[in-house]
């Protein structure tokens, strides 16, 4: 039963640590793209760019899976009250 707690802390940290690969180490490992325009700023690699779109799309339905579990969490209820 304690792996399933664990779940949702390992989905949360896999996206963590691929938005960190895609924001550091990918520019320290492989070459930035050319600029989109004469004098502009460099464009992200094309392996960093396909990342991002990867994890934009799962967190669109990761968000909502997270809404639906936070309001469907069932929590124990004390049996005795303080009084």
């Amino acid at each position: 039963m304690e792996l399933v707690a664990l779940l949702p802390y390992t989905i949360f940290s896999l996206f963590h640590a691929l938005t960190f690969t895609r924001t550091t180490v990918i520019p320290q490992i492989l070459p930035p793209g050319p600029p989109a325009t004469a004098g502009g700023p460099p464009q992200a690699h094309p392996v960093a760019k396909k990342l991002q779109v990867w994890v934009k799309c799962k967190l669109s339905y990761f968000d909502t899976v997270k809404v639906h579990c936070g309001y469907n969490v069932p929590f124990s209820q004390p049996t005795t009250t303080l009084q």
